[in-house]
């Protein structure tokens, strides 16, 4: 696995507060060209008027203060997404925000005075990853990780533009701040016991590695490949393939 990888998870499980822990956030998106970042609890999505949940942030205090007062989270397409999806999105993959981004006719909604916001401060595209997981008593603890790009919007469509590890990465992050704020997915002290064949099954999707090519180098069924993995999932407490990697990396369960 990339060194970079590595030497991002030695910081970041080495952080004891949750002070030292938020500059590694922006670390990581400086390293992919990303300007700001933003950490959010989006267990709820707040109505207008309501408290703000959880959030860290370096966009420049100026945006955050309008965005704030004008209670845009309510409305915001990136978090109402970021809230009911597994897969990370680029902001134009959200439909008001390319219809927006493309310049077409439509109701000035609060959506679209929102990103009139972002067009002030030159956020014309970004990097959105949900991460979704349980805490120790089994209610949800979701949060939406933000990377804001200054560039031209396409330049982040390119291949190879995201590295797979990124990911990994921003959810092994949220597994860390859960923990430094006290609502850790296992805080027992115990790990929970994986079968050699969900290790497995974990690694060689660490390494990159599809359902379909794990089950040929296992000599599996692909479906017996997804019965391991979701075996792997529900133990961890976590919704998704990648994120299984990264508890499982981040416990010292796995070693890519």
């Amino acid at each position: 696995m990339h060194g970079a990888f590595d030497d991002y998870v030695t910081e970041v499980n080495g952080c004891k507060t949750k002070e030292e822990l938020q500059p590694l956030l922006d670390k990581l998106g400086h390293l992919h060209g990303f300007s700001y970042s933003t950490y959010a609890d989006v267990r709820s999505v707040p109505l207008r008027g309501e408290a703000l949940p959880f959030f860290i942030t370096t966009i420049p205090a100026e945006f955050t203060q309008r965005y704030v007062e004008a209670g845009m989270a309510s409305f915001d397409p990136i978090v109402r997404r970021a809230a009911t999806t597994n897969s990370p999105f680029l902001w134009t993959d959200v439909k008001p925000f390319d219809e927006w981004a493309r310049r077409r006719p439509g109701v000035k909604t609060s959506a679209r005075k929102l990103m009139d916001l972002a067009t002030d401060f030159k956020f014309h595209q970004g990097y959105a990853i949900p991460c979704h997981a349980v805490d120790a008593a089994g209610r949800p603890a979701s949060a939406l990780v933000s990377f804001y790009w200054l560039g031209e919007a396409d330049d982040l469509k390119r291949h190879g533009a995201l590295p797979v590890w990124l990911r990994l990465a921003v959810l092994i992050f949220h597994e860390r701040m859960l923990a430094l704020r006290g609502c850790a997915t296992n805080d027992n002290g115990s790990l929970p016991e994986l079968s050699d064949r969900e290790v497995e099954c974990l690694v060689w999707s660490a390494r990159g590695k599809t359902t379909a090519e794990v089950a040929d180098i296992l000599s599996l069924a692909p479906r017996t490949v997804e019965f391991h993995i979701a075996n792997a999932m529900r133990k961890l407490g976590v919704y998704s393939k990648v994120h299984a990697v990264a508890v499982a990396i981040q416990s010292g369960l796995i070693s890519p």
